[in-house]
């Protein structure tokens, strides 16, 4: 989003108004955040780990939270068609 909209990468606080923040239930945000926390601690012991499965359970979590379609998630992913 923020590499169509601006010229650099530094975002600004400003910028940050416009962008949409999903109600989610308490305990969404402690899985969430329970996950985000779990994905920290491995790459901490190890940053060569594998642990794309628990960012794509991340990014399953985010595209709930948001409600995205499957056509939107396929946008977000950079996928054309149904392929994973």
């Amino acid at each position: 989003l923020y590499a169509t909209k601006f010229l650099n990468v530094a975002i600004k606080a400003e910028y940050l108004k416009d962008t949409p923040i999903p109600k989610a239930s308490d305990s969404d945000k402690k899985k969430a955040a329970g996950l985000v926390r779990k994905i920290l601690d491995i790459r901490s012991e190890n940053p060569l780990a594998d642990i794309t499965g628990l960012e794509r359970e991340l990014d399953k979590m985010v595209y709930r939270f948001y409600g995205l379609t499957p056509e939107e998630i396929m946008i977000v992913e950079g996928r054309s068609d149904n392929s994973n």
